[in-house]
C-alpha cells in the first residue's frame, strides 16, 4: 500500500511543479520586495473574454476574443530602481532558457528584451518575457494553448499599460515574418518573407547542435534559400537584423 501512495503523491507533486508559471517556479521571491509590482489576472478572467460583444465587432476583434479563450493567466512582476539591473536579467535570462526556447531578442536605447517560448507543434503553453531598462527589471508569463501564429498578431491588441512589452513583439514584425513550406523535404527550397525592417538583415539555419549550416542575406522582402545537402530533422531559422534577432522552427523530413 505504501509503495502506491508515494507513486500517487509523487505523480500529484508531479503535475504541480508541471502546472506552475515562471514567475511561481524561479521569482516568487521578488513579489515580496518593496520596490516590486506584482500584477495576476487569473484565468477566470480570460474564460469570461468569452462572453465579451462588441457593439461594432469586426473580424479582427472577433478573432481577438477568440484568442483570448486560449489563455489561462497573465503574471508580471516589475521592479524600480534595481541594483545591477543588467546583471539580474542575465541570470532571470538564464533560469528561463533552461526550459523555454528562445522567439524574439531585441535591444533598445536604453534597455534589452527578450521573449521565449515553451511550445509543442505550434501551441505555445507559455510565453515568457524578461527584459531590463536602466535600473528597472521585468518578468511577465503569459500561460495557455495559445496559437504562436496569432500570438504577435493579437499582442497588437494588447495595450494597456500592464503588458506594453507585448507590443514589441508586434513592432517588431514577428507576425510578418514567414517561412514556407514547412515542414519540406530535404532539396526542397525553402521561401522566406520577411518585412521592410528585416530586408537589410541575414536569415540563418542553425541545426540543434548550433552549427550555422546555410544563411542568405535579406536584400528584399522574398529570399530564397535551398536546403540542398542537408538532413531530416528540426533547424532554427534565425532572423538578424540591426537591434533585433527573430528565430523560428523550421521541419525538414
Amino acid at each position: 500500500m505504501k509503495p502506491l501512495l508515494l507513486t500517487v503523491c509523487a505523480m500529484l507533486l508531479a503535475g504541480m511543479t508541471l502546472g506552475q508559471n515562471i514567475i511561481d517556479k524561479h521569482f516568487s521571491a521578488y513579489k515580496a520586495q518593496e520596490n516590486f509590482t506584482t500584477i495576476h489576472v487569473s484565468s477566470k478572467a480570460f474564460e469570461l473574454s468569452a462572453y465579451l460583444e462588441f457593439e461594432d465587432a469586426s473580424e479582427e476583434l472577433e478573432e481577438f476574443r477568440q484568442f483570448l479563450t486560449t489563455v489561462k493567466s497573465f503574471d508580471m512582476i516589475a521592479g524600480k530602481n534595481i541594483d545591477n539591473a543588467a546583471r539580474k536579467y542575465s541570470s532571470a535570462l538564464k533560469k528561463v532558457q533552461a526550459t523555454h526556447e528562445e522567439l524574439m531578442y531585441k535591444k533598445e536605447e536604453n534597455g534589452e528584451f527578450t521573449f521565449l517560448i515553451d511550445e509543442t507543434n505550434g501551441v505555445v503553453h507559455e510565453l515568457v518575457m524578461v527584459g531590463s531598462s536602466e535600473n528597472d527589471l521585468a518578468i511577465f508569463s503569459l500561460t495557455g494553448n495559445m496559437d504562436l501564429e496569432q500570438l504577435s498578431k493579437m499582442s497588437k491588441m494588447m495595450n494597456s499599460k500592464e503588458d506594453t512589452q507585448l507590443k514589441k513583439m508586434y513592432e517588431s514584425g514577428l507576425h510578418d515574418i514567414k517561412a514556407y513550406p514547412n515542414p519540406l523535404r530535404a532539396g526542397e527550397t525553402l521561401t522566406i518573407e520577411v518585412p521592410a525592417e528585416m530586408t537589410n538583415g541575414t536569415a540563418t539555419l542553425i541545426n540543434l547542435n548550433g552549427v550555422r549550416v546555410k544563411e542568405v542575406n535579406l536584400n528584399g522582402s522574398y529570399q530564397k534559400m535551398t536546403t540542398d545537402g542537408l538532413a531530416s530533422g528540426t533547424y532554427i531559422l534565425e532572423f538578424q537584423a540591426e537591434n533585433v534577432r527573430i528565430r523560428k522552427k523550421v521541419l525538414i523530413r
